[in-house]
């Protein structure tokens, strides 16, 4: 009963971003809206972690599944893809670095920025 709970709280928030999302014509799909407010509640403490972990942890075990409609999209638009290999290739590798910077730099400024926290503490 604890798994239905929490995937009727995930469905909800999906319905309400979408809809949010499609009734008033915004820019971001309704899946980057979920995640900012999931994120938000969890921040608000409004939802806890705990509340969502089993079936969080079930969909994280499982996330290649869910990667399957993807694939089978792609391979069904082949034929579109098929004129555009280098500039889809191109735009892989740029976006790949992209994020590898932005993850480093993220990475190395949580770290100065725990490391500085950690130094006020001992300097007390």
């Amino acid at each position: 009963m604890k798994i239905l709970k929490e995937f009727t709280i995930i469905l909800l928030i999906i319905f309400f971003s979408d809809t949010l999302s499609k009734t008033f014509s915004l820019p971001l799909p309704g899946s980057i809206i979920g995640m900012l407010l999931l994120l938000g509640l969890l921040l608000l403490k409004i939802v806890k972690v705990e509340t969502l972990k089993t079936s969080s942890t079930y969909m994280l075990d499982n996330l290649a599944f869910f990667f399957l409609p993807a694939g089978v999209g792609i391979i069904s638009s082949f034929d579109l893809l098929k004129g555009n290999t280098i500039k889809i290739i191109v735009i892989i590798i740029i976006s790949t670095l992209v994020v590898l910077l932005v993850t480093g730099y993220t990475v190395q400024g949580l770290i100065a920025l725990k490391n500085k926290r950690n130094m006020g503490k001992y300097n007390s």
